[in-house]
């Protein structure tokens, strides 16, 4: 039998950014846009989807100190990605945006 004994914000990161592979496709089909094939759009939503869980956690860790302890000590990983992609975006925002 299968036993899962992972990490259950790494776990949620993980399902959570995949399923961001599928939003942006599904989305399109249904407004009657042309699927589009491209990799890298795949990648870069699946990249963004890895930042969601991380901010809910930070977002969290205002109301419990606990909460944020233990995502701290249990998804170092995915708290970087999500600043350092939390930072790319308003990096580019400041220097690209209008």
């Amino acid at each position: 039998m299968l036993q899962i004994d992972g990490n259950p914000f790494d776990m949620a990161t993980f399902i959570v950014a995949v399923a961001a592979c599928f939003i942006r496709p599904i989305r399109r089909i249904r407004r009657g846009a042309k699927p589009y094939g491209a990799c890298e759009r795949m990648a870069l939503d699946m990249l963004e989807g890895t930042i969601i869980i991380p901010f809910l956690l930070l977002v969290g860790s205002v109301f419990s100190s606990v909460l944020l302890a233990e995502a701290l000590r249990t998804s170092k990983l995915f708290m970087g990605v999500g600043g350092l992609i939390g930072l790319l975006f308003v990096l580019r925002d400041y220097f690209v945006g209008d």
